[in-house]
């Protein structure tokens, strides 16, 4: 039975996808959201090259010292005099120290090689170094206050998933209209025009979908909002028209228009579904 679809490389049309098992070029549409942060993005994609034991910056290998032997090849000894570079006569061998670090040594071969080695950093955060995005601040908003996508619009990176001046375009709205966040996913142009939160009269409180924690009414998301003495946001009521309107929500999508379009297989997400928001994309 068919429960899902799996997106896979990006298309034009669907003479540009696999034809078998169905697939086809069709627009990427992801989960709910109400802001682009609500969107899976990787902000752990910058990448820094560092020599692996110098830390010098390089590019190539041949920019990184190289890591040599104060006694370069193995070399037998009676004493010290029989050694060169300061080396040490031990064990009748000649032990020298690497350039780099200073381990003992007894040849070049004995002392790691100095390589330029590729890691990354956080797009918004480049002093941070990282392994997955969950490593970096989770806002569009760069540390110097720029925009991480126009760097010609300034934000405030504590304040920039409220704000959202960087209007990635991640939370995408077809046609400039969303959907109600009900079963029914009501067209809606704002959240005026969707339905309210149900009122539960049994515990006189809005049922607000998502619990907020809370220290002050002030963290909360909607207006009239209390920050309840269990320390999660709160609206009370005695009817739905106490109750905040239902959010008008757009989609997840890709952040650039041009991955927007992708090759779509449908059968079971759980079973055959691989990661399609790559840069190295796996063909289908």
């Amino acid at each position: 039975m068919v429960v899902g679809f799996c997106m896979g490389v990006t298309c034009e049309d669907s003479d540009d996808c696999r034809g078998e098992r169905g697939y086809s070029c069709n627009p990427v549409v992801g989960d709910p959201c109400d802001r682009d942060i609500d969107c899976p993005f990787d902000f752990c994609t910058e990448e820094k090259k560092l020599c692996f034991l110098s830390g010098d910056v390089c590019v190539l290998n041949t920019d990184c010292p190289g890591n040599s032997c104060s006694s370069p090849s193995l070399t037998p000894c009676i004493d010290a005099s029989d050694c060169s570079g300061g080396a040490d006569c031990i064990g009748d061998v000649c032990v020298g120290t690497c350039s780099i670090g200073g381990t003992v040594c007894s040849s070049n071969l004995d002392c790691s090689p100095n390589y330029c080695q590729t890691s990354y950093v956080c797009v918004n955060d480049p002093a941070t170094d990282c392994t997955t995005s969950l490593d970096c601040p989770q806002t569009f908003c760069r540390a110097d206050n720029l925009c991480i996508n126009d760097t010609t619009i300034g934000c405030n990176p504590t304040t920039e998933n409220i704000d959202n001046n960087c209007t990635v375009g991640m939370c995408h709205r077809q046609d400039d209209l969303g959907a109600c966040d009900t079963l029914d996913r009501e067209a809606c142009a704002s959240s005026d025009d969707c339905p309210r939160y149900h009122c539960n009269l049994s515990l006189n409180e809005c049922h607000y979908p998502v619990d907020v924690a809370c220290t002050t009414a002030a963290e909360c998301p909607e207006a009239g909002m209390e920050c309840d003495v269990s320390g999660f946001c709160v609206m009370f009521c005695n009817s739905d028209e106490d109750c905040p309107h239902t959010r008008c929500q757009g989609r997840c999508v890709p952040s650039q228009e041009s991955d927007r379009l992708r090759c779509t297989d449908w059968f079971n997400p759980e079973v055959d579904c691989k990661r399609f928001d790559t840069e190295e994309d796996e063909q289908p």
